[in-house]
C-alpha cells in the first residue's frame, strides 16, 4: 500500500482535522454586532433606549425577560435603518416607530435584555442586562449599558453607569465589528 503523505504524521492529520472541526463549529452563521444600546429614565421616570451605531444598522428594538424563557416584554420597529444615534422612549415611541408589543411593566428580581435587531438578521446592537432596581437607580442624566466589561470572574457581563453623552462618546470604544459570517 503507498502512502500519499509518508512523511506527515497520523497525530499530525487528527490534530489538523480537529482544528478544521472546531473552526466549522464556531463559523456557523452568526448575526454581526455593529452598535451598542443604552437605558435611561425620562424626568417622568419612563424608560428609554439610546441607539448608538457603530457599523451597520438596526430595524428595532426589543426588551425580554431572561429569567423566564426570553418572554418579550416590548417591541419596536423603526421606521427606517438606524445606522447612527437615536433616542426613543420606550413608553412613546417617536413618529414613525411602530409598538410590535407594548412595554410591560419591569417587575422586581427578574433581569431583562435589552437588544436591537434586523429583519433578515445581517445585523445587531447588543444591550445591557438590567433589572427594575438598576433602573430606578438612575439619574435622569444617567445610563446604563455593557461596555465590554466581563467582570471579576470573566464569566459575566458588567454594565456601566454614565452620562448619555458619555456613553455616546464611548460607545464603540469596547466594541469591535464582527466579520461577515456566510452559514
Amino acid at each position: 500500500m503507498t502512502r500519499v503523505w509518508p512523511h506527515v504524521r497520523r497525530s499530525s492529520i487528527v490534530g489538523a482535522v480537529g482544528v478544521l472541526i472546531a473552526v466549522a463549529a464556531t463559523t456557523g452563521c452568526s448575526v454581526r454586532s455593529g452598535g451598542t444600546i443604552a437605558l435611561g429614565l425620562d424626568p417622568d421616570g419612563h424608560p428609554v433606549a439610546y441607539v448608538h451605531m457603530c457599523q451597520g444598522h438596526i430595524n428595532g428594538m426589543t426588551l425580554y425577560n431572561s429569567t423566564a424563557g426570553e418572554q418579550t416584554l416590548g417591541s419596536w420597529a423603526a421606521p427606517s435603518p438606524v445606522t447612527t444615534s437615536v433616542t426613543v422612549p420606550l413608553i412613546a415611541p417617536p413618529d414613525g416607530w411602530t409598538v410590535r408589543t407594548p412595554f410591560a411593566e419591569l417587575q422586581a428580581g427578574v433581569t431583562y435584555r435589552f437588544y436591537g435587531w434586523t429583519g433578515d438578521n445581517s445585523w445587531t446592537a447588543g444591550g445591557p442586562e438590567v433589572t427594575a432596581g438598576d433602573l430606578a437607580a438612575l439619574h435622569t442624566d444617567q445610563v446604563t449599558w455593557w461596555d465590554g466589561d466581563w467582570g471579576a470572574d470573566g464569566n459575566h457581563p458588567t454594565n456601566a453607569v454614565t452620562t448619555v453623552a458619555e456613553f455616546h462618546q464611548h460607545a464603540c470604544d469596547a466594541w469591535s465589528p464582527s466579520p461577515a459570517v456566510s452559514g
